[in-house]
């Protein structure tokens, strides 16, 4: 496990730049893990919740940006690439994927080639599902991604990457739940 963060949480590792955004030279960053600590407050009936987070560096791999809020997706055929290069955001639903830090805001351009942090365990902000329904969840459920790598509640033969917090019922789509997202099985 590594202690010393390469690059601020919240920021990319080419921070956007254009003309440095390259694969050469990043890939022994690629797969490095870290553990940081988390506090949401009124996370818990108004309570602050303290907790450790463990981090992956990862590439974007797809051909377009990507913004935290929703899951990323990875080719399983191969390693060499999974944890390591996304290749988009998760597209089938109960698929396996990983959560954007949530560090990150929701507005924040994470471009091809640069270098990001997911989540790998712990607590993390994530889009509920577009409908409504979905977006209403019981505090404790198993919650799995979407077809559009949003979290909803987990259905029979899905992968479950975690399980919410706390009772949302908030209806608008557009906030984030927090999510405690399992250790899967990863290496």
């Amino acid at each position: 496990m590594n202690h010393e963060l390469p690059f601020e949480r919240g920021e990319t590792y080419f921070q956007g730049d254009s003309s440095r955004l390259t694969t050469t030279g990043t890939d022994r960053m690629l797969g490095m893990r870290f553990v940081v600590r988390e506090n949401y407050d009124n996370a818990v009936n108004g309570s602050s919740l303290e907790n450790e987070k463990e981090l992956v560096i990862v590439r974007n791999g797809s051909s377009g940006s990507i913004y935290q809020g929703r899951a990323i997706r990875f080719n399983t055929g191969t390693a060499k690439t999974k944890h390591r290069i996304c290749k988009g955001y998760v597209a089938a639903v109960g698929d396996y994927g990983l959560a954007i830090d949530d560090a990150y805001s929701s507005t924040y351009e994470i471009k091809p080639n640069d270098l990001f942090y997911a989540v790998l365990t712990g607590p993390n902000k994530s889009l509920p599902a577009a409908d409504t329904a979905s977006a209403r969840m019981r505090g404790g459920v198993a919650v799995r991604w979407d077809a559009n790598g949003r979290v909803e509640p987990a259905t029979s033969n899905s992968f479950v990457t975690g399980q919410a917090d706390a009772n949302n019922t908030n209806t608008n789509t557009s906030t984030r739940v927090i999510v405690h997202h399992f250790s899967a099985s990863v290496y």
